[in-house]
């Protein structure tokens, strides 16, 4: 990683423990779900796992897996669920300098084990159904959810992008 990708991360590392202190950090992952289940074939190049449930990915970007409840999804992160109504296996992602996040794979558990996602930042972001961006799109306005996402389009997530801040292409 570059020097300002680990910086970005001790940030991010420092705000959460401050975050402890004040009593507004997520809750604790469930230990049923870790990075090792999510990653089978091994961490992505360049990444960082913080613990077992939190990985800096080499952009600097901070994604977490677990089993959360809807009300966990941290403002400034946008939420994945593998069941409808929030519940399920989680995915949730934070883009640390509020650069955006290019088009990412998810990990290998939640490819196409998607039904349901809340966007709490204020900026856009989308999924897709083939990596890297590839095929269908759908959009997550700012600040939305959607507890079901359809029979059409159930278990089809294979990638997510994040938008960088000022830009809306949703």
């Amino acid at each position: 990683m570059k020097g300002s990708k680990w910086l970005r991360a001790l940030v991010f590392t420092a705000s959460a423990i401050a975050m402890l202190g004040s009593g507004q950090a997520q809750a604790s992952a469930d230990a049923s779900l870790t990075l090792d289940e999510a990653y089978p074939g091994g961490l992505p190049a360049g990444s960082l796992a913080l613990d077992d449930h939190t990985l800096v990915l080499d952009s600097g970007d901070i994604l977490t897996v677990g089993i959360f409840a809807v009300e966990d999804c941290p403002e400034m992160h946008q939420c994945w669920w593998k069941q409808t109504n929030f519940s399920g296996g989680s995915l949730f992602v934070h883009d640390v300098g509020s650069n955006g996040i290019p088009w990412t794979d998810v990990p290998n558990t939640f490819d196409n084990a998607m039904e349901s996602w809340r966007n709490r930042d204020g900026q856009d972001a989308k999924w897709a159904k083939g990596s890297n961006g590839n095929g269908e799109q759908f959009c997550m306005d700012e600040h939305s959810r959607d507890s079901n996402v359809g029979p059409s389009n159930l278990d089809t997530m294979s990638s997510y992008r994040v938008f960088g801040s000022g830009s809306n292409p949703c």
